[in-house]
């Protein structure tokens, strides 16, 4: 038996991504998240710079703390259940992704400098096993 996925009831969470932690009082954590979906959101397992919603229930451990640290909106589930019902705006505000370090953002290629002589490529990892002589 395979799940079939339905479109979403409506957009207003389209390109949102919600981190529930801790238990909610009114409906499990999978159905919360099948109500995220449903209107078009997504639902994440941890919390990272991309995040946009915490949703924190009673006893919310380190996704709570790590939120907090991230500067990710937090919401307890009143909070959630008037979001949900439009009673509170959807943050227009787009998650800010995580920037690459130094070393991502390299190339990989040469690069030349004034005098056209080529530095800082990227250099080879793998080595080249010493050749063994047959005899």
């Amino acid at each position: 038996m395979t799940e079939k996925r339905q479109a979403p009831e409506d957009t207003r969470f389209a390109g949102k991504t919600f981190v529930f932690t801790g238990a909610l009082a009114r409906r499990s954590r999978d159905e919360a998240g099948a109500e995220v979906v449903r209107h078009g959101g997504k639902v994440s397992g941890s919390v990272s710079k991309l995040t946009d919603y915490v949703i924190v229930g009673a006893d919310p451990g380190s996704k709570h703390d790590k939120a907090r640290s991230l500067g990710v909106t937090i919401l307890n589930e009143d909070d959630f259940e008037n979001l949900l019902a439009g009673k509170l705006p959807v943050s227009q505000e787009q998650a800010k992704p995580a920037k690459a370090s130094p070393k991502l953002r390299q190339t990989g290629r040469a690069q030349k400098n004034s005098n056209g002589s080529k530095t800082g490529g990227a250099k080879s990892t793998s080595k080249k096993a010493p050749e063994r002589s047959l005899f």
